[in-house]
């Protein structure tokens, strides 16, 4: 993996950003959600399956390897089934409790834990007429609109071509090919070595790791030029 911390973005076509952890400060905004969870589940003792629920699905997204092979589910629905296996309740109940508290109720808050200098330089991307991608591991057109951004392109790893999670380079390829652009054209930006990097680099594509701390990240975006 390689991480380009001087790198010219002006002379990229598009940049590729991580949503979770990238866009947004993650560490804050999960204890943010810890805090909702711990009180309801105060005042909801006996939907404590839940919580067990939550904790099984973000293991196994975690530890998620390879490809889905099975032609007649996705893998969206595989994982429901296991962390519903897991915690002893149907699947259609464990994707109606990992929608709301996984994808739904943190929208509420998410702009409030916004890297801002990535914001910025969404803006700036913008006029200078580099594309912005952006590829998350789950579901990010609604993120996008609460963090009150735009990008150009949006892609999923739940994406029906891509069906895989990082770090499989799999969904950065597709994203070459339905942009027609090479890999020297592209720059990526991500939270995660072991997940955002090994994609990039799998694919030939230099690549940013952003420190999860704010005085640590203004220092790397510093080295990334844009004029």
């Amino acid at each position: 993996m390689k991480k380009e911390e001087g790198t010219q973005v002006t002379l990229r076509r598009a940049v590729i950003f991580d949503m979770d952890g990238t866009l947004y400060y993650q560490l804050p905004l999960r204890l943010h959600m810890a805090l909702w969870l711990l009180l309801h589940y105060l005042a909801h003792p006996l939907a404590v399956r839940e919580l067990a629920l939550l904790y099984y699905y973000r293991k196994i997204r975690e530890n998620w390897k390879g490809n889905v092979v099975a032609a007649d589910k996705s893998m969206e629905r595989l994982q429901y089934e296991q962390a519903a296996g897991k915690a002893g309740l149907p699947a259609e109940e464990a994707e109606r409790i990992v929608r709301r508290w996984m994808r739904e109720l943190p929208l509420k808050i998410l702009v409030k834990y916004r890297d801002e200098r990535i914001a910025a330089m969404f803006g700036r991307l913008k006029d200078k007429g580099i594309l912005r991608i952006v590829y998350s591991d789950y579901p990010a057109d609604e993120k996008i609109k609460a963090l009150k951004l735009e990008a150009d392109y949006i892609f999923c790893s739940e994406d029906s071509e891509i069906n895989s999670l990082k770090p499989d380079p799999k969904g950065v390829r597709i994203i070459m090919k339905e942009t027609g652009l090479t890999a020297e054209e592209l720059f990526m930006i991500g939270d995660s070595g072991k997940k955002d990097g090994k994609a990039a680099s799998d694919a030939g594509i230099d690549c940013l790791i952003l420190s999860p701390f704010p005085w640590k990240r203004k220092t790397q975006l510093r080295k990334v030029r844009e004029v």
